[in-house]
């Protein structure tokens, strides 16, 4: 018969995901990620190590499965929601693990090692998963959910692993603080809990990077909409949406804007081989005098293998493509399948796949040639594309490398009305006080908005409707600390938190929680003690002669 205590700890794990899922879209309340992972390590206390994971899956699987919602969405089916927030939810229990490892760390401050190193554990496991399998994937990563709290401030100095690593330092000092609490210690308790709001408030106060401005540039963002549901599967279907998108542009007159954004696959036909798509942004790239960037597809064989590259394009007025960049993270089950004829056996959705992206090896940066209001001059770019906005490789790599303006291009038609891109627009915020760049996102079918670098939203479109506007941006060319040290972040945090990790495990082993009478508890969770018994006690009687 289940135990009262264990049914708890069970309602308590779910409602630590639930408490996760409310601090991202389509809630967006970036205090419940605090109060889920504070929760998460007070459940720790009540659990063995093992305890820990177990619970630490049941939470984090709850929170990845609900989050993942556009998964179910675009595959029209619950199990590749559900497997893929499981997969996570496997890597990320690692954390809560540790942070019962670490608990038991008895020697010289003991507080600031659970806080500190529990952080660094937490944050190492988000670097992980975005990571492994099949390249990871960021989505869900804590520092996106703080979009609107003080702690966005330390992005451009710490970017993700900084906002991250506070987030869980606030919580488990709140956690530290109700375990100080039961014990009647007063003043530890206090200590704990101002530690955490110092942490919390502190980022108000903390300047961003100042960056020195080289100019303006007018940009038009174009979103044409997509019929819902319509999935392009054929030649007119895709140029249906390429002309949606020309009858938007049609509402800029000329001398309004300098430069016109289309979205990722704005034409899933390739327009460089395809004269009906081509002809249409042609007439109105010529009408404006100015460039039109667009995501189309360019498809390749190898042999009798079928591929294609999802690539983001400038068109001149004059026809040329002036330069392009392809696509560098293909998302694993959704732009390519892994492993296709296994999974296969548990889905058939493979299928809806039918050509696999290639990843493309150049920067996502793109160099534009501009007659502006100021004079002719060459701008750059930072256009990755879609899901890579999660990544902050391909952000930073391309901001060290001279992008002034941050645009991302998204076709977010397969998602229907689920917080996918909601979600989406929240990172673009976090980039864009991380880099100190404009941002843009231009979305088939929305959203689309600008953000601007201290992170308030400028403008921002309804989903599954036509909709354009210009934006009047600083070109920046200074680089922040987190786009300069980004890869050097990884490896620190990643590093720390397996060091913590391993050091509180070997502690925990070495020393486990001692025992008391015939029922012993490993930081309040239960097990029996063996009892030696004697022949006598187990009541054997001599045999007579």
């Amino acid at each position: 018969m289940l135990r009262v205590g264990f049914l708890l700890r069970l309602l308590c794990a779910t409602c630590c995901g639930i408490l996760l899922y409310l601090a991202f879209p389509p809630v967006s309340v970036g205090l419940m990620a605090i109060a889920g992972v504070a929760c998460l390590a007070v459940l720790t206390e009540y659990c063995r190590a093992r305890g820990a994971y177990g619970y630490g899956i049941l939470a984090l699987w709850m929170f990845f499965s609900l989050h993942f919602s556009w998964a179910g969405e675009a595959s029209k089916e619950l199990l590749p929601q559900i497997a893929l927030g499981l997969l996570e939810a496997l890597m990320m229990a690692f954390a809560p693990m540790g942070w019962r490892y670490l608990s038991e760390w008895k020697y010289r401050f003991p507080a600031l090692v659970y806080v500190c190193g529990g952080a660094f554990v937490w944050v190492a496991c988000e670097q992980i998963r975005s990571m492994v399998p099949f390249g990871g994937i960021a989505w869900g990563t804590l520092a996106f959910s703080q979009v609107s709290t003080p702690l966005v401030r330390l992005a451009p100095w710490g970017s993700t692993q900084l906002v991250s690593w506070c987030v869980v330092a606030i919580a488990l000092s709140l956690a530290y603080t109700w375990r100080n609490a039961k014990k009647m210690k007063v003043i530890p308790a206090m200590s704990c809990a101002a530690s955490g709001i110092t942490i919390f408030c502190v980022p108000w106060f903390i300047p961003l990077p100042a960056q020195a401005s080289t100019g303006n540039v007018r940009i038009g963002v174009v979103q044409g909409n997509v019929t819902h549901g319509q999935r392009l599967p054929s030649n007119e279907a895709a140029l249906s949406v390429t002309l949606n998108h020309v009858k938007e542009t049609e509402k800029f007159l000329p001398g309004s804007v300098d430069l016109v954004v289309w979205p990722e696959s704005a034409s899933d036909l390739d327009i460089r081989t395809t004269p009906e798509s081509m002809n249409p942004i042609l007439t109105q790239a010529r009408r404006l005098g100015v460039p039109i960037i667009l995501g189309t597809q360019e498809y390749t064989t190898q042999g009798n293998i079928r591929h294609r590259s999802n690539d983001y394009v400038v068109v001149m007025p004059d026809g040329k493509i002036a330069t392009k960049y392809s696509k560098q993270h293909p998302v694993p089950f959704g732009e390519y399948m892994p492993y296709r004829d296994f999974f296969r056996m548990f889905s058939s959705s493979v299928d809806l796949i039918s050509v696999d992206m290639l990843p493309g090896e150049q920067p996502a940066l793109l160099e534009v040639p501009l007659k502006t209001s100021e004079g002719a001059r060459t701008i750059s770019l930072a256009t990755p594309i879609c899901f890579e906005v999660a990544w902050g490789t391909i952000g930073s790599e391309a901001i060290r490398a001279g992008a002034e303006v941050y645009v991302l291009p998204t076709n977010n038609a397969s998602f229907g009305r689920s917080a996918e891109s909601a979600q989406q627009f929240d990172m673009l915020r976090f980039r864009a006080v991380e880099y100190q760049r404009t941002g843009i996102q231009v979305s088939t079918m929305g959203t689309s908005g600008f953000v601007y670098p201290h992170g308030a939203v400028g403008k921002r479109t309804p989903l599954w409707q036509s909709a354009s506007f210009v934006v009047k941006t600083p070109l920046v060319n200074g680089v922040t600390p987190a786009a300069q040290l980004f890869v050097v972040y990884i490896w620190l945090y990643t590093i720390a938190g397996i060091v913590f990790f391993a050091r509180g495990w070997w502690i925990y082993r070495e020393n486990p929680p001692k025992k008391k009478g015939k029922v012993a508890r490993a930081g309040g969770g239960r097990f029996r003690k063996k009892i030696a018994r004697s022949p006598k006690n187990h009541g054997h009687s001599k045999k007579k002669k």
